[in-house]
């Protein structure tokens, strides 16, 4: 009934992806290009001569000849139809072999969706059928793991669906910090791969600050080479002259106001002098950021890449001096604006952490999107006592950085 075969044309793989309920950009040529550090091989189920299933593979070397592989949300398949599914891993087995691969890890794009509210359902979400069926063919479930860090891609993630109006959508508190942002004179600009520069100096600024380390400029010039068409970066800029104009504006307001006043009217008069003292300091913080950044400094920034139907925010970086001028709630309004305006279905924030106590989860929370939760990792094991020692060495590493880390 099925059939596979190993190193498949990626252009008949990507016309596969593109229409697949499974979708993603992670199972495409273009994706495989950005990893090009990797190696890359392809495998397809057949049915009647036309392809109906199968996974771009990235592979890799970790010891002598022996190879790592990954399925990034993959494979591509019916999981409903156990002949395709023993058919995908019977070539996955064969396609290992050749490799040398030790294992190949993979993430099924298979997830529930839950209100904003339901985290506790969310966080109990299980898919024992899939798991069940793919231990029959030799892939071991990581589990369904509750730290942010446990897996290669954040379990937990965050997505808008599409809406007809998105003030009706954001809760008031955001829609006051957007307000708050417009008053602050913060001004979007999309721009293409000229921009990685630009891009990558706000990453490098976000790395200082959080004590991480993200991608370099050649990294995001490759992803936006490869996703021409389908990738942008949005820019949040603040215009200080602007508010500058403003801020004086407001204090001749007030210092007029105070004067006319009458002697009597006590209560005005300190509540008046106290706005003053406010404007005067917001007008010499100002003044002390005009004179380090410029008139109209870049202060945050993000770079999304779609495909027909998520945006996936990728990477942003944040002048954490700038924090209160909410740049960072515009910018992502404009690429949930830019995602519904090239057709897409949903936009998504990325991951958060598993427990929804954390700060990624407070502030991509206040945007009122949905708990998107997915089955996990699973690991297709080809050569078992390597395999074990691997996981122990991976182990040691980890600890060993966590280590380091708490000592700074």
């Amino acid at each position: 009934m099925y059939n596979y075969k190993i190193d498949i044309p990626t252009e008949e793989l990507d016309a596969l992806s593109v229409s697949h309920q499974y979708t993603s950009i992670y199972q495409s040529s273009a994706w495989c290009n950005v990893k090009k550090d990797w190696g890359m091989s392809t495998i397809g189920v057949y049915k009647d001569g036309v392809l109906v299933g199968g996974s771009y593979i990235l592979k890799r070397k970790v010891v002598l000849n022996f190879t790592l592989g990954y399925m990034t949300r993959g494979p591509l398949l019916d999981f409903s139809d156990e002949p395709m599914v023993k058919c995908f891993f019977e070539g996955l087995k064969v396609l290992a072999k050749r490799e040398h691969m030790i294992s190949v890890k993979f993430d099924p794009n298979i997830f529930d969706t839950y209100v904003i509210s339901d985290k506790e359902n969310a966080m109990n979400y299980r898919n024992d059928e899939l798991v069940s069926l793919l231990n029959k063919y030799n892939c071991k479930h990581l589990g369904y793991t509750m730290d942010l860090y446990d897996a290669v891609q954040p379990r937990m993630q965050l997505t808008l669906p599409k809406v007809d109006d998105l003030n009706e959508r954001f809760p008031k508190k955001t829609r006051d910090k957007l307000k708050q942002a417009k008053e602050n004179h913060v001004e979007i600009e999309e721009k293409g791969i000229e921009g990685v520069h630009e891009f990558t100096r706000l990453i490098e600024l976000t790395e200082s600050r959080k004590g991480i380390v993200l991608r370099d400029e050649a990294y995001f010039k490759t992803m936006m080479s490869a996703f021409t068409n389908k990738s942008t970066l949005l820019f949040a800029y603040v215009n200080l002259k602007e508010k500058a104009v403003d801020l004086e504006m407001k204090y001749n307001e007030l210092t007029n106001k105070l004067q006319s006043l009458d002697a009597v009217a006590v209560n005005k008069i300190e509540e008046t002098k106290k706005r003053i003292a406010k404007v005067e300091r917001e007008q010499a913080e100002v003044k002390a950021l005009r004179e380090k950044d410029g008139d109209r400094p870049l202060v945050s920034a993000l770079l999304l890449v779609r495909d027909n139907e998520t945006a996936e925010l990728l990477y942003s970086g944040l002048n954490g001096d700038y924090r209160k001028f909410y740049a960072a709630y515009k910018l992502r309004e404009a690429a949930i604006e830019w995602t519904f305006n090239k057709g897409c279905t949903y936009f998504n924030f990325g991951g958060v952490e598993c427990q929804f106590d954390g700060g990624l989860f407070e502030f991509k929370s206040s945007f009122h999107p949905d708990i998107r939760t997915y089955v996990g990792e699973f690991d297709f094991v080809v050569n078992p006592i390597l395999f074990v020692g691997m996981n122990k060495g991976i182990h040691y590493v980890k600890l060993l950085k966590m280590k380091l880390a708490k000592k700074g």
